[in-house]
């Protein structure tokens, strides 16, 4: 059974290489493996397939005095069936990987990894441990390192997210809270909240989660947000934006909606809630056009500086709309890359002057770029693309791209 063991194994490691090499990228996953916010001092607990709830509870000790903590649930899942017992290893043939083979037909599959032993390790170490707040993590990062096999072992021993949820429960004063490629459901909404408190969160981060309207709109229902100036759910795929739909997010200052399913109803219901939002990401939104813009934005009183609408074919009409110094005026960076804006585009949002930085990549070839450039100077479009998200996959502040960009913004 080892042989066969073993050209599966090879099998499902090619699987897995391609699949993580596919969503790096999608979705540019390796910059969001690590969310703990930038510049914090961080510990690491490694969780593997074999990380036993004894070993756990000793790291927790250790790893629980610290501002930032990030859990990283690594390794492959270990699978096997029951009551299927293998071949010699030594003078194997096909005929016994065969026969091996035929044994196995039927059987059912156990599936394993130590990330479901942390609710006993937490129960362990909790008795031991100082609860005092000042020696806690103020922020709490899972990351998923998993490709291959989650959806098998979710369903047999449940979602991994409820299973790291009570560690939240020794964390009593986390202020930002991290989930990456780790699927938040309904279940895993209610284990989270019954570990902690969001209305304490200053940001939150729940990306690649498969997330859809229903589990947004529970989110907001059951929980305040008081103070939550940050909110990532890029990725997730599935949001239209209902789910905003009489939350309140009155301190939310960035609202990340990268690659969702956003629609112009939606964004009707999330521009309703956003009225102090400074940084609002829609790219690769494709179902928002030109007239969800217009009907969404024109005329409200928002306090947007920072809009990114990358990924969106927005073409000729949405530059038109766009270069209106009167459609969101306080604007002084606007990500248009690859929105497929000609040079007659490209001219008209050059006229919004009031916008410092406006990037352009991906419009015309660098012969037309030149040529542009040469005859009517342009210098606020940019046309290399502008990084607006850091190496952890957090979206840059303003003052952050002021730096990073110093020549855009002197003499203005």
């Amino acid at each position: 059974m080892k042989t066969l063991s073993t050209i599966f194994s090879t099998l499902l490691l090619g699987t897995t290489l391609f699949s993580a090499s596919s969503f790096a990228m999608e979705g540019a996953a390796a910059a969001d493996e690590e969310r703990a916010p930038r510049h914090e001092p961080c510990k690491t607990l490694f969780v593997g397939a074999f990380t036993g709830a004894e070993e756990m509870s000793k790291r927790l000790r250790d790893v629980l005095c610290t501002n930032a903590l990030r859990v990283n649930i690594h390794q492959d899942i270990f699978s096997e069936q029951e009551g299927v017992e293998s071949s010699s290893d030594e003078g194997y043939t096909m005929e016994s990987v065969i026969t091996d083979f035929l044994a196995s037909v039927g059987k059912p599959w156990t599936h394993k990894h130590g990330i479901y032993s942390l609710a006993e390790a937490v129960s362990n170490a909790a008795p031991r441990r100082d609860m005092d707040p000042s020696h806690s993590p103020r922020s709490v990062s899972f990351v998923n390192q998993i490709f291959f096999g989650v959806e098998d072992i979710e369903k047999q021993r449940g979602s991994m997210t409820s299973a790291v949820a009570s560690l939240l429960s020794l964390c009593p004063s986390v202020e930002g809270l991290s989930l990456n490629l780790l699927t938040v459901d309904s279940h895993g909404l209610g284990a989270l909240g019954r570990s902690m408190n969001f209305s304490n969160l200053r940001s939150l981060s729940l990306t690649h989660a498969k997330m859809g309207d229903e589990e947004v709109a529970r989110l907001f229902s059951s929980s305040s947000f008081p103070v939550l100036e940050s909110l990532d759910l890029s990725h997730n795929e599935k949001i239209t934006g209902s789910g905003f739909r009489g939350a309140s997010l009155q301190a939310l200052e960035t609202l990340d909606l990268w690659r969702n399913d956003v629609n112009a109803e939606g964004l009707l219901d999330i521009v309703s809630v956003i009225p102090n939002v400074t940084t609002l990401s829609l790219g690769a939104n494709k179902k928002i056009d030109p007239t969800a813009l217009l009907r969404a934005f024109y005329g409200k009183p928002l306090n947007l500086t920072m809009f990114i609408l990358d990924c969106i074919p927005l073409k000729d009409e949405g530059a038109e709309i766009l270069a209106d110094p009167t459609f969101l005026p306080n604007l002084q960076v606007l990500s248009l890359s690859f929105t497929e804006m000609s040079e007659k585009g490209l001219l008209s949002l050059a006229t919004r002057s009031s916008t410092k930085l406006i990037d352009v990549r991906g419009s015309v070839s660098d012969d037309k770029r030149v040529d542009l450039q040469t005859r009517y100077g342009l210098s606020n479009l940019f046309f290399g693309g502008i990084s607006h998200h850091d190496e952890s996959g957090q979206l840059l502040t303003l003052a952050e791209i002021k730096k990073h960009y110093s020549h855009m913004f002197s003499g203005r």
